[in-house]
């Protein structure tokens, strides 16, 4: 079978066994799985959160089963989440799930840019996997795990309706952000990119006004905005030092600022931290998505409160990997799903 790996800090394309099924675990025939941010970093070797393996928004069928899985039938549709934790040590138990020490340990095998992977006991067991409705296509459901983060990400920022909001980045984590603020009523939404075509995009997608990132206009836009308090929540969708600043900029006093997109390792921010302090600004971090997260997001998907398939804007067979990478900063490109 075809899988992509990273092999001595190169990425390769290489021909591999399907993994044998233990009697606790299954094979999945893999249809989807959308290219991340997340494996751009690995791939750079500027990720170092978990390990190098590739491809964590896979959908797919079914293809094998174990003897002793008993809760799952072959040629069902599901979405699998490559990490699940513990539920039982002290971070589980006070809502950190995503900080277990066996959360980043786990995941699938050898990763969801292949033909077949496995998934582990462990990952069946603590609800790594969700049989998908009929309804729900493998372009949307291909979104559950990003959709499950920003999910868990507005929960800590508290969304309410009258505030207003600045998004920094508009690959598809920023513009299911904007989905989401709007499906929660938020009116007032500002969104900054570097590509216009990202810009047009996103005001087709959802009512926001748009400030183009090389203008450097974004504080005047906003003052003149919000009658020259700022926005109440910042939402750096990119992990970019400089939007960081940007965003600290246009935030009000008492503001929040919610970093969500992930700085290459060793970034080192530079800012009068005395500022922060005297204008009482929340600094909130938000980083994957718990079992709770991922329901909900299907939950959305399956009752059409949100549709994300229109995100996608190139697909590619798993033999052309490479291809697909040289096509991601692309003027047009959004999201890039590998097919199978």
């Amino acid at each position: 079978m075809l899988t992509v790996l990273i092999n001595n800090s190169i990425t390769k394309i290489v021909n591999t066994e399907i993994p044998i099924c233990g009697e606790n675990e299954v094979i999945i025939n893999m249809k989807m799985c959308g290219l991340c941010g997340t494996d751009i970093e690995k791939i750079n070797g500027n990720y170092k959160a978990s390990g190098i393996t590739l491809g964590h928004e896979p959908v797919g069928i079914i293809h094998k089963k174990g003897k002793k899985v008993r809760d799952f039938k072959i040629g069902e549709r599901v979405f699998i989440h490559h990490h699940v934790p513990c539920y039982k040590c002290h971070h589980c138990l006070n809502n950190s799930e995503t900080m277990c020490n066996q959360y980043r340990k786990t995941n699938i095998e050898p990763g969801g840019f292949a033909e077949f992977f496995k998934v582990p006991q462990i990952n069946i067991v603590n609800n790594g996997i969700l049989k998908l409705p009929k309804h729900v296509s493998f372009e949307n459901a291909m979104f559950i795990e990003p959709m499950a983060c920003c999910i868990r990400a507005l929960n800590k920022i508290k969304i309410k309706k009258n505030n207003s909001y600045y998004i920094s980045g508009l690959g598809s984590i920023g513009l299911i952000f904007l989905k989401l603020l709007r499906l929660e009523g938020a009116d007032k939404i500002f969104v900054n990119d570097i590509k216009n075509e990202k810009l047009k995009y996103a005001q087709k997608t959802e009512k926001c006004i748009p400030i183009n990132a090389l203008d450097n206009k974004e504080i005047d836009i906003i003052n003149q905005g919000t009658n020259n308090i700022g926005v109440d929540v910042a939402i750096v969708a990119t992990g970019n030092m400089n939007a960081i600043i940007k965003s600290l900029k246009v935030l009000r006093k008492g503001g929040k600022i919610l970093l969500f997109g992930i700085p290459a390792i060793n970034s080192v921010l530079k800012y009068d931290i005395s500022k922060l302090v005297t204008n009482e600004i929340s600094i909130i971090t938000s980083n994957a998505a718990t079992e709770k997260d991922t329901k909900l997001a299907l939950e959305y998907l399956s009752s059409n409160k949100i549709s994300l398939e229109d995100f996608i804007t190139h697909k590619y067979n798993i033999k052309d990997f490479k291809i697909a990478l040289s096509t991601i900063e692309k003027e047009n490109c959004i999201k890039i799903a590998i097919v199978n």
